[in-house]
């Protein structure tokens, strides 16, 4: 059994590790950091009856936790069907690496750019502020790259002060001519709490999904469990 723990907790620290090089630090990491961490060491305790028990129903909890979050957010992942007369996409942000957009942004804006090219009569806000040690905001980067990919200027709205979620939906909000209804558009784990957002702030969103790279999807998804936490039992 011990062996289990070691090739767990081996694979979380890893992980951890790899994420280092190719995403950007923040919480996600450490928690996978973390729990690597509990599993390589908890063979070694001894005299371990009762933190055996309260381990494995921590495990236990900890995977009817995900599966309840995990089962809201894979049915949000479904596209909505949004009316023709739906006449801009949000695209929020996702990270950025330098002057490019991260794996997971430039996902976003692909499933946006498929979208626009096919809907001409559509504008597109693109959303993102100015990160912890950056020089560009995401909004600028965002633009950028539509652009090159052939989205006219005139259908894009910067916006670039926001530095999370809610204000993603605050700040786009009054760019877009107090129209409600809306096509949000990021990545598949991100969908249930960002429509929920939207939501509560008297918006009508349909979503519209985009993949996420699989090197970064683990610690997507665990930040995101910690973020729907936060946003409807915590600031509730």
């Amino acid at each position: 059994m011990k062996y289990i723990y070691f090739l767990t907790g081996g694979l979380f620290v890893f992980y951890a590790i790899l994420l280092l090089f190719i995403s950007s630090i923040d919480f996600g990491i450490f928690c996978f950091l973390f729990l690597g961490l509990v599993f390589l060491f908890y063979p070694f305790i001894r005299n371990r009856g009762k933190i055996k028990l309260f381990f494995r129903g921590f495990i236990v909890l900890l995977l009817l936790f995900v599966g309840s979050l995990e089962t809201l957010i894979q049915i949000s992942s479904e596209d909505d069907q949004a009316p023709e007369s739906v006449p801009y996409l949000i695209v929020l942000g996702g990270g950025i690496k330098g002057d490019e957009p991260s794996l997971t942004l430039a996902n976003r804006l692909d499933t946006a750019y498929d979208y626009l090219k096919d809907n001409l009569s559509k504008k597109v806000v693109v959303t993102g502020g100015i990160g912890v040690g950056k020089t560009l905001s995401e909004g600028e980067v965002m633009k950028k790259y539509l652009m090159k990919k052939g989205i006219s200027e005139e259908r894009i709205i910067v916006e670039d002060k926001a530095t999370s979620t809610y204000e993603n939906f605050l700040f786009s909000k009054e760019l877009i001519n107090s129209s409600k209804k809306i096509i949000v558009v990021s990545s598949d784990f991100h969908l249930f709490r960002a429509k929920k957002i939207a939501e509560k702030m008297d918006l009508e969103p349909y979503g519209l999904s985009s993949e996420t790279p699989l090197t970064v999807a683990p610690q997507a998804h665990l930040r995101e469990y910690l973020a729907i936490v936060k946003t409807f039992i915590l600031d509730n």
